[in-house]
């Protein structure tokens, strides 16, 4: 509206730079307009789900005669798009059981909509994380939950997993740790813990993970252990 459009110049004399945190298309249109008739560079933040090969769902097409326009997608949105990428090529049609503790916001949960969107039955739980309740917890999953995501911390997984230990885990068990986590897994206490890890490593860390498999394999770390990187 006209007078949205005057009460946001009103506001921007004084502005070098325009940073806009909106989230619907209207409200990014009328500051992208603004920025343009003012000539004010403008950065906007986008918040929802990422995915190739465009970086943006929405039509964010700046007029090619104003060149001060970036366009930042969070890294938890790209990372987010881990999920429809590599869980559909993992053939699980059975029930996802999802266990988060506190590693996100709460007020963060569009990483569910992925996971919602894998078109398997869904079902998300508090993780426990402390022993006993870990326990209670197992006990309420046996038999229900062949396929587990855990979206928490390491440490909290670290507690999970040594109790799962001290169970016995069926082989028909799978388990998947999906966060921004990357502090290493201890568990001096597992002597095989077969979970695949998908986590956001800078891409300098490729060779990191080569020469870490090298130091394993020349040190035969994996032969009292089943450990593969």
């Amino acid at each position: 509206p006209k007078s949205a459009y005057s009460s946001v110049c009103a506001r921007v004399g004084d502005v070098s730079v325009i940073i806009s945190l909106a989230r619907t298309q209207d409200k990014i249109d009328l500051l992208r307009t603004v920025s343009v008739s003012a000539k004010i560079p403008m950065i906007q933040f986008h918040f929802y789900p990422w995915m190739p090969p465009g970086p943006f769902k929405m039509n964010m097409i700046m007029p090619t005669t104003f060149d001060n326009y970036i366009g930042l997608v969070q890294p938890s949105s790209v990372f987010q798009y881990s999920i429809v990428d590599i869980f559909p090529q993992m053939n699980i049609s059975t029930q996802l059981t999802v266990l988060s503790d506190d590693i996100y916001n709460v007020a963060y949960d569009s990483w569910k909509a992925s996971f919602d969107s894998l078109g398997v039955p869904m079902r998300y739980m508090q993780m426990a994380t402390n022993p006993s309740r870990i326990r209670a917890q197992l006990n309420s999953l046996r038999n229900q939950a062949k396929t587990i995501v855990f979206v928490a911390k390491t440490e909290n997984i670290e507690r999970f997993i040594i109790e799962v230990g001290s169970r016995g885990r069926k082989e028909e068990e799978a388990m998947f740790v999906l966060g921004p986590d990357i502090t290493p897994f201890k568990c001096d206490d597992c002597l095989s813990a077969k979970m695949f890890w998908i986590r956001p490593y800078s891409t300098n860390a490729v060779q990191d993970i080569r020469e870490y498999q090298e130091f394993i394999n020349k040190n035969e770390i994996n032969t009292d252990i089943d450990y593969t990187i």
